[in-house]
């Protein structure tokens, strides 16, 4: 693994560590358990298993199909998508063999108390697959790049980031379960990087209804540190 990914790894796991991340949606209490890049070798087989949590998975280079009752899903950077597997469901996966082949996997692990049957249900109907957006890829895009910093706002950037990706997505695209009215962007290529990520936290609730009181101020002092940095 290059050290780019050590690096990044490293920053995001302190900024999730110890159940850093939470947020609430309707009600629906979130916490991020794990966040990881990962580099699988060419044609690796991953045998049929489960998690006792969600999970997101982006590709962002070479493939990567995951089998869900023998039924092979996908997914390849230029889809723009990403899989997003419920709680206990049970997959198996086989990466590309393709050369030159280099398969980036980002794993964003999820727990949603409560709300899992619903959340498998409309992500069935989706055959979990859901599209990476302009406003969530310029999300994206920061949080990779943030995660190769090294500074003393690296932490609470990240945690900003990350929170307002996730609360994006899941309004986006389960707004039947949370009854929230999907947040609605133009295009992030009409604009400029800065200007799109600052719209964008401004309109995506700040990570507010936090499980324990302290985090609200982690949360107010995380995104005011990552808007001042972007004036």
């Amino acid at each position: 693994m290059q050290d780019f990914y050590l690096k990044f790894n490293r920053n995001v796991n302190r900024a999730v560590g110890d159940h850093a991340i939470r947020f609430t949606l309707n009600g629906i209490e979130f916490s991020v358990l794990n966040f990881h890049k990962s580099v699988p070798d060419p044609d690796v087989f991953i045998e049929e298993h489960e998690h006792p949590f969600c999970t997101m998975d982006i590709i962002e280079s070479g493939s990567m199909t995951t089998f869900v009752d023998d039924t092979p899903i996908r997914s390849v950077p230029a889809m723009k998508q990403l899989l997003f597997l419920p709680d206990l469901l049970l997959h198996s996966r086989r990466f590309g063999k393709d050369g030159p082949h280099r398969a980036t996997l980002i794993g964003i692990q999820i727990h949603a108390p409560g709300a899992e049957q619903k959340i498998a249900e409309i992500a069935a109907r989706r055959f979990y697959q859901f599209p990476i957006d302009p406003a969530l890829e310029t999300l994206w895009n920061e949080i990779a790049m943030q995660g190769e910093t090294e500074t003393g706002a690296t932490v609470p950037v990240l945690r900003a980031l990350i929170t307002a990706y996730l609360m994006l997505f899941f309004r986006k695209n389960f707004g039947e379960l949370f009854g929230c009215e999907t947040p609605r962007f133009s295009p992030a290529i009409r604009e400029s990087r800065i200007g799109t990520i600052k719209r964008i936290l401004s309109a995506t609730p700040t990570p507010c209804r936090r499980l324990r009181a302290s985090s609200n101020s982690a949360s107010a002092t995380s995104t005011a540190s990552l808007q001042r940095r972007l004036e």
